[in-house]
């Protein structure tokens, strides 16, 4: 396994699956019977209690046998082999509201959205 430290490349990656998981969570929100004026709080708050998940900023485990999640990605498809870090690990947490901002301004399509998190896992 190779291990590349690259900062850049990497919080290019961290905030881009971030977005993925807010406009999944509001897709989600926004196919139940819920106000469209508390579907942006609400994934906020989802999206920060899942990212603080992922960056081990949320204590899971017990204190004899903890989780601590380390977030990496693929520096591509042919090259699975090869991941790309940061050395602090990730921060999406940090990230989740000027993300949110940034989804809720785009241009939304219903037929181009992500997937609602139901009909993933079903």
């Amino acid at each position: 396994m190779n291990i590349i430290v690259d900062s850049k490349k990497y919080d290019e990656y961290q905030e881009e699956i971030l977005k993925c998981i807010i406009r999944s969570i509001r897709s989600t929100l926004e196919n139940k019977e819920i106000d469209k004026d508390v579907i942006e709080d609400l994934t906020g708050s989802l999206a920060f209690g899942i990212s603080a998940i992922i960056d081990s900023s949320a204590v899971m485990g017990t204190e004899d046998n903890p989780i601590l999640p380390y977030l990496a990605f693929s520096k591509n498809i042919e090259e699975k082999d090869t991941l790309i870090v940061n050395k602090g690990g990730s921060y999406l947490h940090e990230m989740v509201f000027s993300c949110i901002d940034d989804v809720f301004e785009e241009e939304y399509d219903e037929e181009d959205s992500y997937p609602p998190l139901d009909s993933i896992t079903k």
